[in-house]
């Protein structure tokens, strides 16, 4: 068995991951900055757009809702992109099959 990531390992998605998340952060009324991307990279968004409300100027009360309805555009957002921006690496598909038949006995 091999467990392989997919975005940037298997696929490539040319920046769609951080334009969905800046996309759905402008749907709840925050334009977070490059810095701000940059910063929650290679992070669960559900965690990354929570920190982005934590910024100052967002009360308990609408952090949670906003929150939840980021995330929901984020995964909107994302799956459009997908379709029509994902390839794969090139090799990747070579690999994948070579896994496929084993990998042999390990010492």
């Amino acid at each position: 068995m091999a467990v392989l990531d997919m975005i940037g390992t298997t696929v490539t998605v040319d920046g769609v991951v951080p334009d969905a998340l800046r996309r759905s952060m402008r749907a709840v009324g925050v334009d977070p900055s490059d810095s701000e991307l940059r910063s929650v990279r290679a992070r669960s968004k559900r965690e990354a757009i929570g920190d982005i409300l934590a910024r100052p100027g967002w009360d308990e009360s609408s952090r949670a809702p906003a929150g939840s309805m980021a995330y929901d555009r984020f995964l909107q957002f994302l799956r459009r992109s997908l379709e029509e921006h994902l390839r794969p690496i090139d090799g990747a598909a070579e690999a994948i099959r070579h896994l496929s038949n084993g990998i042999g006995d390990l010492p």
